[in-house]
């Protein structure tokens, strides 16, 4: 399983409109995922809009896409 997979697979599991940077740090930290492959993986999944992200204040959260978050079973 490589880091995109497992984020994807985080995001979905718990049925969350989105995460925290922090959040997602904290759920990845355990699979020795660095901060830097997160932000890296984070980045890339915004262009393949598999994700979205939005900022509130200085905060950034991100959540599945629309098109990919109606594919996923509830």
């Amino acid at each position: 399983m490589n880091d995109n997979e497992l984020i994807f697979g985080l995001m979905s599991e718990f049925g969350r409109h989105d995460y925290s940077f922090e959040e997602l740090k904290k759920l990845t930290t355990p699979f020795d995922v660095s901060e830097t492959s997160l932000r890296t993986n984070l980045s890339r999944m915004i262009h393949k809009d598999t994700i979205q992200s939005r900022k509130h204040g200085k905060a950034a959260y991100y959540g599945l896409s629309k098109k990919v978050a109606a594919s996923v079973p509830i």
